[in-house]
């Protein structure tokens, strides 16, 4: 399968069990912002926070993945934790809930990882309900 060229296993075919995935996506925060009170952001005000959380900004290049997306299931990390992307602010910024991601890691210009080490590229298209060659069409199309 070509796809096992960027380390990435097929859906049909689970034969390469020891593929190192090659490719690595990354971003950086540019804003942190707290909001303590009921509120809507996003793109068409998508996403309602409820209770008092911790946001920021990315900017993200294959953001048409999360557009296209039919639930907001994306995921990145910030050294190692998780933190949920919860909404897109414009074609190329996504909002990330970094609430539970220690503060000490929280800076603009922080690295953030989208696709690496803590997020395969089989594992976001699948919690995106895509396929991995979607998201490999994607890279650089932001």
């Amino acid at each position: 399968a070509g796809i096992a060229l960027y380390g990435i296993k097929s859906f049909s075919n689970n034969k390469h069990h020891n593929l190192k995935q090659v490719i690595r996506v990354t971003s950086s925060i540019l804003q942190i912002k707290e909001i303590n009170e009921p509120t809507t952001i996003g793109y068409g005000s998508y996403y309602k926070i409820e209770d008092q959380k911790l946001v920021a900004v990315i900017p993200i290049n294959c953001s048409n993945i999360y557009l296209n997306a039919s639930d907001n299931n994306g995921k990145c990390f910030i050294h190692g934790h998780e933190a949920e992307i919860i909404a897109m602010a414009s074609i190329n910024l996504a909002i990330i809930d970094v609430t539970k991601v220690p503060h000490r890691y929280l800076h603009v210009g922080e690295e953030v990882e989208i696709i690496g080490k803590n997020m395969r590229i089989e594992d976001l298209a699948k919690s995106l309900a895509i396929t991995p060659h979607e998201i490999l069409n994607s890279l650089g199309h932001g």
